[in-house]
């Protein structure tokens, strides 16, 4: 038989944006993440629920954006000494990204509808959240690019890494370089 692999938590799974899964697929309403964090499956299960619920006798549908829990999250016993290799796996988690979207529902419905629902899902969910229909997300998309355009800073953060002013990159590390510090 096949074990499932023991890995390590890689925290840098949830850092920065995600590009893949940033829009809307049937351009109506959704949760997205405005920060990087894990889901586990009770996390799944909860909301599963609420959704289930609340769509139940209405002509609408739910799609989730994120897979199901895949990353091994390893755990030694309470009494366990040092050493002794990695411990057992404890549970499963799913890591998500700055704006991402997390779950989509369609249907014929209006956003005032829905929305009870989605904010209710975003408040207890893991990550920050914040519930979107589609010309929402394209309006927080546009407003992160004109303040990006109008910036009257004289440095930008990429300007100053880029240059090494003050000999900053000796303090940067790999990630800074990457997304120039927007997480």
């Amino acid at each position: 038989t096949m074990l499932p692999v023991r890995t390590q938590l890689d925290l840098l799974q949830t850092i920065g944006k995600r590009f893949l899964h940033r829009n809307l697929k049937y351009g109506q309403y959704g949760v997205v993440a405005l920060s990087g964090g894990f889901f586990k499956i009770g996390n799944f299960n909860f909301m599963m629920q609420r959704v289930n619920k609340f769509i139940k006798k209405k002509p609408l549908f739910a799609k989730w954006r994120i897979p199901a829990p895949y990353h091994a999250v390893t755990k030694h016993p309470l009494q366990a000494v040092m050493g002794g290799g990695k411990g057992k796996i404890d549970h499963y988690v799913t890591p998500v990204k700055s704006r991402q979207i997390i779950l989509e529902i369609g249907g014929k419905a209006e956003f005032t509808e829905i929305y009870p629902l989605l904010n209710s899902l975003a408040v207890v969910m893991p990550v920050k959240a914040l519930p979107v229909d589609a010309e929402m997300l394209q309006a927080m998309y546009d407003e992160e690019r004109r303040i990006e355009e109008e910036n009257e800073n004289f440095f930008t953060f990429r300007e100053v890494i880029e240059k090494n002013m003050q000999g900053i990159r000796s303090k940067m590390s790999k990630r800074d370089f990457k997304h120039y510090g927007k997480m």
